[in-house]
């Protein structure tokens, strides 16, 4: 009995003796970790702080520049399709694509026979109609006389004694044949098929002896006067650019700039479009070139070209290189406790490899971290180094 006591009581003491060592392990480990954690967010000195790469910037005057892109495309895209039906009796040799045509040269041309014949055939119908109104106007003088001549007081019962309902009759017929003529005719010159306007033969779909139905396709013109190019711009860089009336109006000459290659040409300001990109919800800025075929180098149809248009000049703003802006958007800099802190910026606009944005909190000066980690945090104690 005495040993089983003598065991239980040992048993006992062991417990408590775990029991508190783990809990004075416990209380040194949470000790430890305040300590350290201290150490590294608040107190750490210039000595064991990590070195970081700063600019210190000013507020400035800057002229703003908006940069877009969008691509080169013609004034004028026709699928060009026959307004009558034929069989080509003959085809232009030099309807290829990558030729050019002239407005007015002959593309093909379809049998005309039946065309001739429906003209001929109207051409008869109005002189018969004109022969008809004739003789009618010569009833109706002749029914005048005799209703004069019968000495009868007044206008007759009936408007058809006197003819006059005959002649209108006549008058129509005659309207209606010499709209015949003109349909005829105008048929039979459709059978010439020309080019609309100066163009760029893009695709050729038609050989000779094929029977063509109406709205059969001949073939796809680009026209060659002039390429337009629809800049998208969001509403920041609208606000950017400032007058836009006076920008359209001015028609400002500006620098288009091949995205590859970096060929450059001279385009104007054309006008801006008033209403929003179904894809994008922007408005677009709409820059020609003309005559870009005759350019050195040639603008091509289909070039993706980025554009630079000055803005009005923007007033006590910061200047940074584009590398301070971090990878979710944030700007860091130091305060004069040699700790990091952050805010968004507000980007006013992009310059050669820079960003330009508003102050935060109106601050005149500042020293901006030139190229943030992610593993920055706020309060962190840093040892900054000023660098040009």
């Amino acid at each position: 009995m005495k040993l089983k006591s003598l065991t239980i009581g040992i048993t006992l003491i062991s417990a408590f003796s775990i029991v508190a060592i783990a809990t004075y392990t416990q209380a040194k480990r949470n000790q430890y970790l305040q300590d350290n954690t201290l150490n590294t967010t608040r107190n750490l000195s210039p000595k064991t702080s990590p070195e970081i790469e700063v600019i210190t910037v000013n507020q400035d005057d800057y002229q703003t520049q908006i940069i877009g892109y969008g691509e080169a495309k013609p004034q004028y895209s026709l699928r060009l399709t026959t307004e009558v039906s034929g069989q080509v009796d003959s085809l232009s040799p030099t309807f290829e694509t990558g030729r050019y045509l002239k407005k007015g040269d002959k593309i093909a041309t379809l049998n005309k026979l039946k065309y001739q014949q429906a003209a001929a055939n109207a051409q008869v119908l109005v002189i018969n109609a004109k022969i008809a109104l004739l003789e009618e106007e010569r009833k109706g003088v002749q029914a005048r006389m005799e209703w004069t001549n019968s000495g009868m007081k007044g206008q007759p019962d009936s408007k058809l004694v006197l003819r006059g309902p005959q002649l209108i009759a006549a008058k129509a017929v005659l309207s209606h044949a010499n709209s015949q003529l003109n349909k005829a005719q105008r048929n039979l010159t459709k059978t010439q098929i020309t080019a609309p306007f100066n163009a760029l033969i893009v695709s050729s779909d038609v050989q000779p002896g094929r029977y063509l139905q109406i709205g059969s396709k001949i073939g796809t013109l680009y026209s060659t006067d002039q390429l337009e190019i629809s800049i998208p711009l969001s509403a920041q860089q609208w606000k950017t650019i400032g007058n836009m009336s006076q920008l359209e109006m001015d028609k400002k000459q500006i620098t288009l700039t091949n995205t590859q290659n970096a060929q450059k040409w001279q385009g104007k300001i054309d006008r801006i479009e008033q209403h929003l990109d179904q894809d994008h919800k922007q408005r677009a800025l709409i820059v020609t070139v003309d005559n870009p075929l005759n350019q050195k180098p040639i603008l091509f149809p289909g070039t993706f070209l980025e554009v630079k248009i000055k803005g009005h000049r923007l007033h006590s703003i910061w200047k940074l290189p584009a590398s301070c802006i971090s990878q979710t958007g944030d700007i860091w800099y130091v305060d004069p406790n040699d700790q990091l802190t952050s805010f968004k910026g507000e980007k006013l606009f992009e310059k050669d490899d820079h960003v330009y944005i508003t102050p935060i909190n109106n601050m005149t000066t500042a020293h901006i971290v030139k190229r943030p980690l992610n593993s920055y945090f706020l309060g962190m104690h840093v040892n900054p180094r000023t660098s040009n």
